[in-house]
């Protein structure tokens, strides 16, 4: 897998929004600011503080309450938006990308952009069909390769089958099917350099990635 360029995320691990606080704690905030129970709580520790406040809450009416609690149903409210919008940037219409690339997020600026795996090329805009690139088959773990051999042969056991027959191998078959799967590993990666060497001759002049360019807009 190629490395992501300095400044980029997967989109998938984006911030996500901050959850709203509820009309207690919202008070609190007032409380806390206005400075009006300084004196009684000076000294004390944060659990008798808590105590305090909250039975100073429960003193309220119900009018007394009610800014507070409109005002947390509106951030509840927010907060929702804010989450399905983060949902859709991720499963948005269309759901797939061409094979080969990922999207990703600049960290300055927070919009998305595009990595091809192969190459590491990053761009703003979307690539589309003609753009995919046919990666190589990646390899699998040594233990994998061995549950993979077990269902070649018939046998579709459960996961907890699997690994209990792969630890009572002996050490000399485990480390024949671990020097098998770095092998796989290492013709895995060096099908990536010369398919990224390729390309690169392919396509010169390759656009700058998105954190190189964080100070304009993406292009549509």
């Amino acid at each position: 897998m190629a490395r992501l360029p300095k400044g980029l995320k997967p989109l998938g691990l984006s911030r996500q929004p901050k959850r709203a606080r509820s009309s207690y704690f919202l008070w609190c905030d007032t409380v806390r600011s206005s400075s009006l129970l300084d004196l009684e709580l000076e000294g004390k520790s944060m659990a008798i503080a808590s105590k305090v406040l909250s039975a100073r809450w429960k003193q309220l009416t119900p009018e007394e309450k009610r800014p507070f609690e409109e005002q947390s149903r509106a951030l509840k409210d927010a907060f929702k938006r804010a989450q399905t919008n983060e949902t859709a940037a991720v499963t948005s219409d269309p759901p797939l990308l061409p094979e080969g690339w990922k999207a990703v997020r600049d960290v300055g600026t927070d919009l998305v952009g595009y990595t091809c795996v192969a190459t590491g090329r990053s761009q703003w805009h979307r690539p589309g069909a003609e753009d995919a690139v046919a990666l190589p088959p990646r390899p699998v773990s040594a233990r994998r390769a061995f549950e993979l051999a077990l269902e070649r042969d018939g046998l579709a056991l459960p996961a907890k089958e699997v690994t209990a027959r792969w630890r009572a191998l002996p050490p000399e078959t485990v480390r024949q099917h671990e020097a098998a799967a770095r092998a796989a590993r290492g013709v895995y990666k060096q099908e990536l350099r010369s398919m990224r060497l390729n390309l690169a001759e392919e396509t010169p002049g390759a656009p700058q990635p998105p954190q190189a360019a964080a100070s304009t807009s993406p292009q549509a």
